[in-house]
């Protein structure tokens, strides 16, 4: 459904061969939706295949869309269409006494600090966070919701996130979609639900996955990427884990990659 919006920031829609950008919602979540130029404009179109990426810890829809712009001349140079979608997290981190920005469920800040005090995040591999079960719920009616408006298969999406929407979509893979998506993107993400995970993980067998993590991640430490990057590399299809010299972000490299897989 279509919201009477004004248009995201960045909109790569007039550089770009005519995508377009704008707000909808599917089933109750807002989302950016950026749509490929009409098929019949263009030569050759891979038009079956879409992706859906979720921010992280107090963003917003517009933090991932900023990649729109990179990402589409990336795909223009490889004759390829996607259809993109940014789903904007349910929770308003203003309810909970913080400024500005969204999440997927509220952390626990000062079990994270005791964690970094001690330098020991063992703890946070078989958590499960109060709130992520409501969060991938509402995640996987709107997966199905756009499924049904644009005519496509979950068998072709390409699920994403950085941080937090990272493991939203890992979790959402695993535990949520009867179809688990053709490929997962995992930018900075880490390891929890460890036995959830495992006890599902079956459903990763016809999944391809790349992840990417910082050596020097200040936020989620490296450790903990690297145990989801593990336990990838032994129930996945494929998995491929970059790592790179930097915290908590995205690097050109990995967009690349991803734009790639």
């Amino acid at each position: 459904m279509m919201l009477n919006a004004p248009e995201p920031k960045n909109n790569p829609s007039n550089t770009s061969r005519n995508w377009s950008a704008g707000f909808e919602e599917f089933a109750g979540l807002r989302a950016i939706v950026l749509r490929p130029p009409a098929v019949e404009d263009l030569e050759t179109v891979t038009n079956d295949e879409w992706i859906v990426l979720c921010h992280g810890y107090g963003a917003s829809a517009e933090d991932l869309f900023g990649l729109a712009d990179p990402l589409v001349k990336l795909f223009d140079t490889q004759s390829r269409r996607p259809l993109m979608v940014f789903p904007e997290a349910p929770i308003d981190m203003q309810d909970f006494g913080m400024s500005g920005g969204r999440a997927w469920w509220p952390l626990n800040m000062e079990k994270l600090l005791a964690m970094a005090q001690s330098n020991n995040f063992s703890a946070i591999r078989n958590e499960v966070p109060p709130g992520l079960n409501e969060s991938r719920e509402v995640l996987v009616k709107a997966i199905h919701a756009m499924a049904d408006e644009f005519r496509l298969s979950t068998k072709r999406l390409i699920l994403g996130g950085f941080s937090q929407g990272a493991m939203l979509a890992t979790d959402t893979a695993i535990r949520g979609l009867v179809d688990t998506p053709d490929r997962l993107a995992l930018f900075s993400g880490a390891m929890i639900c460890e036995s959830l995970w495992r006890a599902n993980s079956g459903s990763l067998k016809n999944t391809t996955v790349f992840q990417s993590h910082g050596r020097q991640d200040p936020v989620l430490p490296f450790q903990t990427g690297r145990w989801l990057g593990d336990f990838m590399s032994e129930h996945a299809n494929k998995a491929t884990f970059q790592e790179f010299e930097g915290g908590h972000w995205i690097p050109p490299e990995a967009l690349k990659a991803f734009a790639n897989l």
